[in-house]
């Protein structure tokens, strides 16, 4: 798998870098009964559908704290964070992903 960028250069990608995009203790879900997502806070057990509001949105510092890489190859990168380094396959992701696409009945 590689993708073309320009100028005869092409780009192989060695994994996935994950991003949360709510601030804990809130999380996003889906919901079967109405078939779309909600909001959960798991401190107060309170779900929503609309936003909680401003401070439930991962600014970029939060982002990049709590980013997950993903990585498929084996060659470590001395750049790459400790908690980062876990090598699963990229097989083992795609397998999961088809499995809950099936699942909230998008397949």
């Amino acid at each position: 798998m590689c993708f073309d960028v320009s100028d005869d250069r092409y780009y192989v990608p060695v994994g996935l870098l994950f991003f949360k995009c709510v601030k804990e203790p809130w999380s996003l879900h889906h919901s079967r009964s109405q078939k779309r997502l909600y909001f959960f806070n798991c401190k107060t057990s309170e779900s929503v559908f609309d936003s909680p509001g401003q401070d439930s949105v991962a600014d970029y510092q939060y982002c990049l704290h709590h980013r997950l890489f993903w990585r498929w190859q084996e060659e470590q990168d001395p750049y790459t964070r400790r908690n980062e380094r876990a090598n699963l396959g990229k097989d083992a992701l795609l397998q999961f992903l088809q499995s809950r696409a099936e699942k909230i009945g998008l397949t």
